[in-house]
């Protein structure tokens, strides 16, 4: 008797956990008709950072230096390291994924960074930079 009762006891900490830890269904987006949408489709500026320096340094922290690949930083100098240079980087296509269209990342999972001139309302251009952090081979929340 004593073995069922710790039975239930287990079962009922384990649904109170599992309530407990349940996802929240966040609000929908309200009025989207209204809003001004960018495409973010076509040819994307792409570098593979299997390591992911691109944005932290090797304590998992920000990178406070020029060396984040969203700086794009240019060397001053013919001497100066700079590592990555999205000007001469392959480009990828928006939408799709990076496994096929590449031979060189068909097995790839890692982070890959992407980066594309935009133009503002004031026509002013600036560099849009997107970081994908792994192939999505199914939905996150399910």
């Amino acid at each position: 008797m004593t073995n069922l009762l710790r039975c239930l006891a287990l079962v009922l900490c384990l649904q109170l956990l599992a309530s407990r830890g349940a996802a929240q269904v966040a609000p929908l987006i309200a009025n989207i008709n209204s809003r001004r949408t960018v495409s973010l489709d076509g040819q994307w500026q792409a570098i593979v950072d299997p390591y992911d320096v691109g944005a932290l340094d090797y304590r998992a922290q920000p990178l406070k230096n020029r060396n984040a690949f969203y700086k794009n930083y240019k060397p001053q100098s013919e001497s100066e390291l700079v590592e990555y240079d999205f000007d001469t980087s392959g480009q990828l296509h928006v939408p799709g994924d990076w496994n096929t269209q590449r031979e060189s990342l068909l097995f790839y999972e890692g982070s890959v960074w992407y980066k594309r001139p935009s133009i503002t309302q004031n026509h002013r251009r600036t560099d849009c930079f997107c970081i994908l952090e792994r192939a999505i081979t199914s939905p996150p929340f399910t």
